[in-house]
């Protein structure tokens, strides 16, 4: 299934004023992730990356969470203020329909750039958010604070539906190999997600990788092929945060929507997670 991603673009980017709840919802779950445009105000997200910034003076570690935002603001900022749009919650109340769903995480995160910062993340490799966090599925908005994707690194992003992505990696709800120390890396095939073995199956135009600014965001889940994406001219770094909304399955109703590809159904598999224990919420997250 080769395809290229930049004749999607127009149909998954695109303004906030653009986008309905009910329009966003169909094409984050027919494509697997959307931009939206001018989804922040910027005095808003001028005043979140200061805290972030202030909080980064204050550790060591490659992460912020909003349980530290909470800390360096005196309780009065969490990071989740910033998906309060009636567009985002309107889309969360959309997607999880049927379901309870609740806040799961802010993560920030610094990604070197080619000329390197100190103490900042290295670019990340294509993988899925549920091999390090739980199974059940996500909204996450993804938001940087500067400009990226052309001086300084963006993110990569395979546009297909959950389900589709779901099938690719191999995943059958039991583990494909030895447990592993951490993660749940045990239950996707070995090298699933090397570069060469995804644009041998989808081509190397598969890649959405969009130019971003400060107030845009990517909506995704914990269900997309995705990484980091740096090249040569991308010599600053890049601070983001991540706004996860978790639910009680591992699927959303896919009503209206294009139904999954794959010829297995997926149907039980919570129960199976649910008695070994891997819906809990993961104490390392590590990947964006």
């Amino acid at each position: 299934m080769r395809f290229d991603a930049k004749e999607i673009v127009h149909l998954i980017d695109k303004r906030a004023d653009e986008w309905t709840p009910a329009s966003l919802r169909r094409t984050f779950l027919e494509y697997g992730c959307a931009v939206v445009r001018g989804a922040i105000p910027t005095y808003q997200l001028d005043w979140m990356s200061e805290i972030v910034a202030r909080a980064y003076q204050q550790t060591n570690e490659v992460h912020v969470y909003d349980r530290d935002l909470m800390n360096f603001s005196n309780g009065t900022v969490s990071g989740f203020e910033l998906s309060n749009t009636d567009l985002l919650q309107g889309l969360l109340q959309a997607v999880f329909v049927g379901q309870n769903w609740r806040r799961e995480s802010v993560t920030a995160r610094r990604i070197q750039g080619v000329e390197l910062n100190h103490d900042w993340q290295q670019p990340l490799d294509l993988h899925l958010d549920c091999q390090f966090h739980p199974f059940q599925f996500t909204v996450n908005f993804w938001i940087p604070f500067q400009e990226c994707g052309v001086d300084a690194p963006g993110l990569q992003l395979v546009p297909l539906s959950y389900p589709s992505t779901r099938c690719y990696s191999g995943f059958t709800g039991q583990p494909l190999r030895p447990p592993a120390e951490k993660w749940h890396l045990e239950f996707f095939p070995e090298g699933r997600f090397e570069l060469s073995e995804v644009e041998a199956t989808f081509g190397p135009d598969c890649f959405l990788r969009p130019q971003m600014r400060p107030g845009d965001l990517i909506v995704s889940s914990n269900w997309i092929l995705h990484g980091s994406y740096r090249i040569p001219t991308m010599k600053a770094g890049r601070t983001s945060v991540e706004i996860r909304f978790i639910g009680e399955t591992i699927d959303v109703n896919l009503a209206a929507s294009h139904p999954s590809p794959c010829k297995k159904s997926n149907s039980g598999i919570m129960n199976l997670f649910q008695l070994a224990g891997r819906l809990v919420r993961s104490p390392i997250q590590s990947k964006e």
